[in-house]
């Protein structure tokens, strides 16, 4: 059963790792308008998603309307992570070449640790920083020309990677719904922008193939992330989902051939031990966590949610407002949100 999931989630990355290759022939071969693209993209997933998730939608946008926080956060994540992210990813996959840009989407395990821990107040352990600092380096010498000029492509996509935390706040909503209200908002918006400033000349069979792409690439991968991690654990699915970028690497070199120099190969070694020395970090002390009431999609699998659901598997995913003692204890654990407290 672990070694199904696995592969589920190794799947769940080679789809999203994918986006990119796929985005270069859409929009060169193609000559599809970036904010079109990003359009495109964010309502297939959307559209993919609704069917499998009508049963809690509702529930979920009635959440949004009592808590103001996740209300906010949202409207963070569809901004951010909806519109302006998705359109500076674009535009950079577009200027640089598709092996480069894959490699790139690694730094966005930087970005999300730096605003984790300047915006958010989270912990980054030392591992992190030597992390960030070698995944930094390597993006660097990627965004460099041999003439030492710039390639805005690569900054465009390193802009691109700062949306995570918005997205990753928002606690009382499920994956699946975050992204359909964040689809659907951020696509009529990047639509509705691309038709009052750019031709939508486009033939009907590449908006197809654009849909195609939103839905398998960001809505059945989230999909199949989702069911692994209710499997394997959130760290351990993280772990597998990470590969994303270098299984996208892959796809891209043999599709396009493009032409590697040795400062490429530099900044891939660089960025796998930055990766490696990212997923061997082990956080564990003792932490007190003081009596709260919030909602949130969780498991009973763990050693923070003890009330039961009678005929409930503990491994399954649910989501509903519920209460935590005070509690005293040490065990492995991350930034998320019951693992804010101070160091």
């Amino acid at each position: 059963m672990k070694n199904k999931y696995i592969m589920v989630g190794i799947i769940s990355a080679l789809l999203f790792g994918a986006a990119t290759p796929a985005s270069k022939l859409l929009l060169n071969d193609v000559n599809i308008n970036p904010i079109i693209l990003a359009s495109l993209y964010y309502l297939g997933a959307a559209l993919f998603l609704f069917p499998f998730s009508m049963s809690q939608f509702t529930r979920e946008i009635k959440h949004l309307k009592s808590d103001k926080k996740d209300f906010y956060r949202i409207i963070g994540a569809i901004i951010f992570g909806g519109i302006i992210g998705p359109i500076c990813l674009l535009f950079g996959i577009k200027l640089m070449d598709a092996t480069s840009a894959s490699l790139l989407l690694n730094f966005e395990s930087v970005a999300t640790a730096f605003l984790g821990w300047l915006l958010f107040k989270e912990h980054i352990s030392g591992k992190v920083v030597v992390s960030s600092f070698l995944t930094l380096v390597a993006g660097v010498l990627l965004v460099l020309n041999q003439d030492f000029s710039i390639n805005w492509g690569g900054v465009l996509i390193g802009l691109a990677c700062l949306d995570n935390n918005f997205t990753a706040t928002v606690e009382g909503l499920t994956p699946a719904t975050n992204t359909i209200i964040k689809g659907l908002a951020a696509g009529l918006f990047n639509f509705i922008l691309a038709w009052l400033y750019y031709d939508l000349n486009i033939e009907l069979i590449n908006v197809i193939y654009a849909l195609l792409v939103g839905g398998f690439s960001y809505g059945l991968s989230i999909s199949l992330y989702i069911s692994s991690a209710r499997y394997l654990g959130a760290t351990r699915a993280q772990i597998v989902f990470a590969i994303n970028p270098f299984l996208g690497l892959l796809l891209s070199y043999f599709i396009f051939n493009d032409l590697l120099d040795l400062k490429f190969f530099f900044a891939l070694s660089v960025m796998i031990i930055a990766v490696i020395i990212l997923y061997i970090e082990r956080h564990v002390h003792l932490h007190e966590h003081l009596e709260l009431e919030h909602e949130h999609e969780h498991t009973h699998d763990d050693d923070h949610h003890s009330h039961s659901h009678p005929g409930l598997p503990a491994k399954t995913k649910h989501i509903h407002r519920h209460y935590h003692t005070a509690l005293t204890h040490s065990h492995l654990h991350y930034p998320d949100i019951h693992h804010k407290h101070r160091h």
